[in-house]
């Protein structure tokens, strides 16, 4: 309990986007395209992050994150339980016709999948220990 997990989506096939200026998110395929300081990459999408109903984290996560150059967003959400598992989840807005972000929670973006362009990840799942030895430790009764 009270330990920290930290979630990494990647997007991937996503359109390049100016980000990083005065004129943010719009479609570009080079620094060409941008102006007022923006930079064309895959930068400065929203991404959302939500553990799923039936975990026992369940709920959105704060956000969003915005991707890097790469199309990579984090998130770090603390275990609020003990010893459990989590499924974790990530929707990217995507829908440049309608600028981004145009949702404000992981459930929201969700939602507007397929209609919109916000794009649901796949799942993964956390599982949290309530103790655990590393290193191929073992305990023993300490006598005196």
């Amino acid at each position: 309990m009270g330990t920290k997990h930290t979630v990494r989506a990647t997007i991937v096939g996503a359109a390049k986007i100016c980000f990083g200026g005065a004129n943010n998110r719009n479609a570009c395929s080079s620094n060409g395209d941008c102006s007022g300081g923006d930079t064309c990459s895959l930068a400065g999408y929203p991404v959302f992050f939500g553990v799923l109903a039936g975990s026992q984290n369940a709920g959105d996560l704060p956000g969003p994150a915005i991707t890097d150059s790469n199309g990579v967003a984090t998130a770090t959400y603390t275990d609020t339980n003990l010893a459990g598992v989590d499924t974790i989840q990530a929707c990217v807005d995507a829908d440049l016709t309608e600028g981004i972000p145009d949702v404000s929670s992981f459930t929201e973006c969700v939602g507007d999948y397929p209609v919109e362009a916000d794009v649901p990840s796949n799942t993964v799942t956390k599982t949290w220990l309530s103790r655990f030895v590393t290193g191929g430790g073992k305990w023993s009764k300490l006598t005196t």
